[in-house]
């Protein structure tokens, strides 16, 4: 059964308070935690019942409702209706990303309809926030996807638009490391993925996989040649087309792996 939702109603007119309530009464699934007439009462109240939805008068004496909407900021704030006489307003309440501006005199089906916006809004908010802290377990997990064997990886999984993508390591033809996430190289396309390279080079079979340079380690099965740079530097043309340069200080054991 999904739980109800907690809704908290401010107005500074005793008649309209009175009439918010008769309206959320009216629709299935909605509990009304709290109610305030000034923008002090509507803050004291918002902070200890911690509610899903606010419905919010624009001007109550202490703190308008424009100014309780712009504090409910952040992932975890509730979502906000204004309910108000003032027309004028509406543009600033959605630039506070409000659910939606009804106006009075307050007619319940048309507050319904507001709540129902607001209750799709947090639903797909829960929602996408279930599936990033699916991801951030899977992410958690990644190392028992691969065997351990002799400790190093076989494949990696990574994040898609679709899900999770599993890449076999003997396909990547490179990793670039860029700032505090990690390219990943592939055949068709590539990967980025937030981890660092040194993290990657120590599950990876140093045989496999040589250091070119601080931010580039390459699949030496998928480098093609090494030429000589205009600069007098070395770069190894990969399978894809790259030229990947070499580091000065990595080129003698570039040089000792590749036997030239």
């Amino acid at each position: 059964m999904t739980a109800p939702l907690r809704a908290l109603i401010a107005d500074d007119e005793p008649l309209s308070l009175r009439r918010l309530e008769l309206g959320l009464e009216r629709i299935e699934g909605v509990h009304v935690v709290g109610a305030a007439q000034n923008g002090a009462e509507a803050r004291s109240l918002i902070r200890s019942t911690s509610p899903d939805l606010v419905l919010l008068d624009i001007r109550m004496p202490d703190a308008s409702g424009l100014d309780l909407a712009e504090e409910l900021q952040g992932k975890n704030a509730p979502e906000v209706i204004f309910v108000t006489a003032y027309s004028r307003h509406a543009a600033r309440a959605f630039d506070l990303d409000a659910v939606d501006y009804v106006l009075k005199p307050l007619d319940f089906d048309r507050l319904a309809e507001a709540v129902e916006r607001a209750r799709a809004r947090i639903a797909a908010r829960e929602g996408a926030q279930k599936l990033a802290e699916m991801s951030a377990v899977l992410e958690q997990l990644r190392d028992s996807d691969e065997p351990e064997g002799e400790g190093y990886a076989r494949e990696i999984w990574v994040n898609d638009r679709r899900g999770r993508v599993r890449v076999p390591v003997d396909q990547v033809i490179w990793f670039e490391a860029e700032r505090e996430y990690v390219r990943i190289h592939g055949p068709e396309r590539s990967y980025l993925v937030r981890r660092a390279l040194r993290e990657l080079t120590d599950r990876l079979d140093p045989e496999q996989f040589l250091r070119l340079h601080r931010s580039g380690l390459v699949n030496r099965a998928k480098i093609e040649r090494v030429v000589r740079r205009p600069s007098g530097g070395l770069a190894a043309v990969l399978s894809n087309g790259v030229e990947v340069p070499v580091g000065r200080k990595y080129q003698n054991a570039v040089r000792k792996r590749l036997r030239m």
